[in-house]
């Protein structure tokens, strides 16, 4: 009988970690558990993982952003994003902020800002 009750208090630790890890809720994860023991830990594993719940702690703990062109999430130090392979530039640390830390942005404004400038005599 003791350890019929260690299996299912595992199964509930189990179901909660797997389900906070995957983004869904620990809660469902927590009733499944309790209600089916080890089958909880199945159905917190056979639920789709919730990718928008994940993206957004990614993005909030300062780990991770997106990625300017294409929108994927790429890790804050990444120079080249490994989607588009587009490349980013870190900010000179040295030099004001001016908004932009990306170099395909800096350039794309150069090349709009000498179009626009006109010479008066």
């Amino acid at each position: 009988m003791f350890i019929w009750l260690v299996i299912w208090i595992l199964s509930i630790v189990i179901a909660t970690r797997v389900a906070a890890n995957r983004g869904n809720s620990e809660g469902w994860a927590f009733f499944w558990a309790v209600l089916f023991g080890p089958l909880g830990v199945v159905i917190a594993l056979v639920l789709p993982r919730n990718e928008r719940k994940l993206e957004d702690e990614a993005l909030s703990s300062g780990e991770y952003k997106k990625c300017p062109h294409c929108a994927e999430i790429i890790k804050s130090e990444a120079l080249v994003c490994r989607y588009c392979g587009r490349e980013l530039t870190m900010p000179d640390v040295t030099q004001p902020h001016t908004g932009s830390v990306f170099k395909s942005d800096e350039v794309a404004l150069e090349q709009k800002a000498s179009k626009h400038i006109s010479f008066r005599d």
